[in-house]
Parts: C-alpha cells; structure tokens; sequence
C-alpha cells in the first residue's frame, strides 16, 4: 500500500513572526492553495484522480515559482512535488496509461537527479522514495526483471541507508516524521514485491526457479524487519497495517511459500512465529488493529492444520521461542503503544 507523505509543516515555516500581522506573501497563498487541492491519490483513486493530481502539481509549481519565495521554501515545495508526482505515476500505471505513466517517472526522476544528487541529498530522496517503487511496477508490468531488480536495489539501499541514522535524529520532528513515512512505506513496497514473486511462483508451478523463491522469501522477510521496526518506534499511519499484522501477513505468506515447496519444517517454522505475533495477546486501545491480529490468529490456526507429526513440536518450540532477541520483537508487535 502506498504511504501518502503528509504537508503542511511547511505553512508555518513560511511565516516568520515578523510579517504575521503583514498581508500574507505570494508564495505562502499559492501553497496554501497547492495543498487544499485534493483527490490526487493512488490508494483511493477516482475517475477524476488524474485531473486533481495535474492541477495540484501545477499548482505547487506556481507556488516554486512565486517571487518571494526564498531558497530553502522552493527546495522543500519541489521534494513535496515529486513526492505527488509520484501519486500521479501511480494513478496512471493504475488506469492503464503505463506509457503516460513512464513519460512522467522519466521527467521527475530526471528532475530528482538535477535538483537532489544521490551522493549530496539523500533525505530528498527519501522524501520522493516512491519513485522507485513506480519504477519497479513498471518495470514488472513490462516484464522487464532486471530493471525492476534494480529499482528495488535502489529503493532498499536508500531506504535503510536513511533507517541507519535513525539514532542522529531523535531530536527533530521534521526528519523523524521523514523516517516514520520511510519505514512505513519500505514495509509496504516489501509486501508489495513479495507478493509479485510469490504470485510468479504460483504461476510457474513445479518450473519455479529457486531465484524467484529466493527474492519473495527476501522481501517477506524484509517487510517482517521492517514490522518490528516500526513496533520499536511505535511509527503509525493512516489506513496503514499495524505492524503487529504486517509481520503476521508477511510471515502466514512465507508459510504458504513453505507448503507449496513441501518444506514443512519451514513451514512449522512461520506458523509458530505468526501465532507468537498475533496469538495470545493483549488488546489494545485500537479496535481494528485488534480485530485484523485477531483474523490473523484464526488464520494461523487454521494454517496450523497443515502440520503433521514431530512439525508440531516445531510450532510450538517456535512460538515459545527463549531467544532474547525475538521475545523483544514479539513483546513490540504484541504491545502497541499508547
């Protein structure tokens, strides 16, 4: 699922304290008007989604381009439109116009690579990270593997790379919020391209190739990294899976990957840790995440009946798992912060 980048944060730094009570600047009115325009999202997307999302890229265009606009307010208004660029990508490859749709990933990467060099601006590119996602479902809907490979080799490295100084952060909002966004959105394209090569697997059948396998186990098990991840920091966002339900979803798909390869130790093996995620668990003050863990449990169980023989310990040596490190993990997924 994708990961809306929220704005307006930037409003308040428009206005400087000593021009509040002054008639309001240019730039300030046109992003305002930018940001109030609505409707341009690929997750609930409409017939008029592609339309919203032109006049709202244009608009935050207009905005860039306002006299008074200084240097720092341009740059943060251009990392927020290559992040919507991205939604309108989105929408197009959504609605069958994938050659409209690589015309624009074309341009914006190309902006992106001008304005915010890998090697000199790495939180703008976290910023506009979705690009690479389309990038990849492009690349997979034109069957192009390679290409797709690559997009998701630079989504992950620039992801976790950003992930890695998490520590140098904590004291401010704006790139916490950055890193938030960023984790939850690494978690979702890491679902999303498991389930491709998962899919690729059904498909091919007994002709599946291990490399296949290999990269649907890789991002299952990177989305489940990511879960616990976002457990730690208690990082949330709207309409968005828990973390405690992404770790169960990713782990019940790896189940299933087990079982199709007859591995039923591996498959024991996920079994017993989705029901230590979502099994025998407190509730908590969210109803729906409680209600989606809960399904999942059921799911597991029934799951579980899969297992025959010594694979039943299995399970359970799993879920009761001693090893400090996952008893951490399971103890974040089980209890979302208040």
């Amino acid at each position: 699922m994708k990961t809306a980048y929220f704005v307006g944060a930037l409003s308040l730094a428009l206005v400087l304290p000593s021009q509040m009570s002054a008639a309001e600047r240019q730039t300030l009115t046109l992003y305002r008007k930018a940001i109030d325009i609505h409707g341009c999202g690929e997750t609930w997307m409409t017939s008029q989604s592609e339309d919203s999302c032109r006049e709202k890229i244009a608009a935050y265009k207009a905005a860039e381009a306002a006299s008074d606009a200084t240097a720092p307010e341009k740059e943060q208004m251009q990392r927020e439109r290559l992040a919507l660029e991205s939604e309108y990508i989105g929408v197009l490859r959504l609605s069958g116009k994938k050659p409209e749709a690589r015309q624009q990933l074309q341009k914006s990467m190309a902006e992106l690579d001008r304005a915010s060099p890998a090697d000199k601006a790495p939180i703008a590119r976290v910023v506009a990270i979705d690009l690479y996602r389309q990038a990849a479902l492009l690349a997979f809907a034109a069957g192009d593997t390679r290409a797709a490979d690559q997009a998701i080799d630079q989504f992950r490295n620039l992801s976790q790379g950003f992930f890695g100084a998490v520590d140098s952060m904590k004291d401010n909002k704006k790139l916490m919020l950055t890193q938030q966004n960023n984790a939850i959105a690494a978690a979702g394209f890491e679902m999303e391209v498991g389930k491709i090569y998962a899919d690729q697997l059904k498909a091919a059948g007994n002709k599946a190739s291990s490399e296949v396998r290999e990269k649907a186990v890789m991002a299952y098990q990177r989305a489940r990294q990511w879960a616990i991840a976002r457990a730690q920091h208690n990082w949330n966002g709207f309409a968005q899976a828990t973390p405690q339900v992404q770790f169960a979803d990713a782990t019940l798909a790896l189940a299933q990957i087990a079982k199709d390869a007859d591995d039923m130790a591996g498959l024991a093996s996920a079994i017993g840790e989705a029901k230590a995620a979502v099994c025998n668990r407190p509730n908590t003050n969210d109803k729906y995440g409680d209600a989606e863990a809960e399904e999942r449990c059921l799911q597991t169980i029934v799951m579980e009946g899969w297992v025959t023989g010594d694979n039943q310990a299995l399970i359970r040596r799993v879920a009761e798992n001693n090893d400090k490190s996952f008893r951490d993990a399971m103890e974040s997924l089980r209890n979302k912060k208040k």
